[in-house]
């Protein structure tokens, strides 16, 4: 028996497809269609994506760490009700 080789993905590929389904402009069946990919690939894929979704906001982010000091150094102009700036 002769085994073929698996097609590997980049990450960026594989995001690139998922947020493509999850735009929700095309159903599975034609995404996984045009990329010449299963469905059921794109389903673990897509499943992936949502299960790691939270690390981007994870401990470790720089934004998290760029924020954390920002609540003592905070100026009253800063308090201001959003409705003022965004009206």
């Amino acid at each position: 028996m002769i085994l073929k080789n698996r097609k590997r993905f980049s990450p960026e590929y594989k995001t690139k497809v998922v947020l493509e389904y999850l735009s929700g402009k095309m159903p599975l069946y034609k995404i996984a269609y045009k990329y010449r990919i299963p469905c059921s690939v794109l389903k673990t894929w897509e499943a992936t994506f949502i299960e790691n979704a939270c690390l981007v906001f994870g401990v470790g982010h720089k934004t998290e760490k760029r924020h954390r000091g920002r609540s003592r150094l905070t100026k009253s102009r800063d308090r201001r009700p959003l409705r003022r700036y965004y009206a």
